[in-house]
C-alpha cells in the first residue's frame, strides 16, 4: 500500500481544534463544581448550584478533604466580628449614599421649578409684546415696558436658562 498524505488543510484544521481545546481546558479545570442543569445544559463554576438541582445531576464536586476547615472557638468569633463590622461600614455607606442622592434630587427639583419659572418669563415677554406690564420695585404704579427693556430682559432671561438648564 502507498503512504497517505494529510492535506495541509487538515493540519489547519487539527491545528485549531487543538488551540481551542487548550484555550477551553483550563476553564473547566478551575472549576470545583460541574453539574447538568434541568434543560440539560453543563454548567462550570467555583460556587455549588442552586438547591433545586439533584445530587444525582452534580458529577463534579470539591473533595471534601481538600476544602478548608469551619473556624473554631476564638477563630469563629473573630470572624463574625469582622462580617459585623463590615455589615456596619456597609450600612453606614449605604446610608450616606442614599442621603446623597436625595440631595441631589433635591438640588435638581430645585433647578428644574427655577427653569420653569425662567422659561415662564420668557414665554411670556415674547407672546404679549408691548402688553408686558413691569412692576415698580418700591410700590409704585405698574408701566409697560419698551421694546428696548423687553429685548433686554429677553435677552437677559435667555443667557439665565443657557447657564443654568439643561
Amino acid at each position: 500500500m502507498g503512504t497517505s498524505r494529510i492535506p495541509p488543510c487538515g493540519i489547519a484544521v487539527a491545528a485549531v481544534a487543538v488551540v481551542a481545546s487548550l484555550a477551553i481546558a483550563p476553564r473547566c479545570a478551575e472549576a470545583q463544581w460541574a453539574w447538568r442543569d434541568a434543560s440539560g445544559h453543563v454548567t462550570f463554576s467555583d460556587s455549588p448550584p442552586p438547591a433545586d438541582v439533584p445530587q444525582s445531576r452534580i458529577f463534579k464536586q470539591p473533595n471534601p478533604a481538600t476544602m478548608p476547615a469551619a473556624p473554631s472557638g476564638a477563630d469563629a468569633k473573630a470572624t463574625a466580628q469582622r462580617d459585623a463590622n463590615a455589615e456596619k461600614r456597609f450600612d453606614k455607606w449605604f446610608k450616606e449614599r442614599q442621603k446623597a442622592e436625595q440631595r441631589q434630587n433635591a438640588e435638581q427639583a430645585r433647578r428644574n421649578a427655577e427653569c420653569n419659572r425662567l422659561r415662564g418669563q420668557l414665554a411670556t415677554l415674547q407672546t404679549l409684546g408691548m402688553q408686558v406690564l413691569q412692576q415698580d420695585p418700591n410700590g409704585g404704579p405698574p408701566t409697560f415696558l419698551t421694546d428696548q427693556q423687553r429685548a433686554a430682559q429677553t435677552q437677559q432671561l435667555q443667557d439665565q436658562i443657557g447657564t443654568q438648564c439643561d
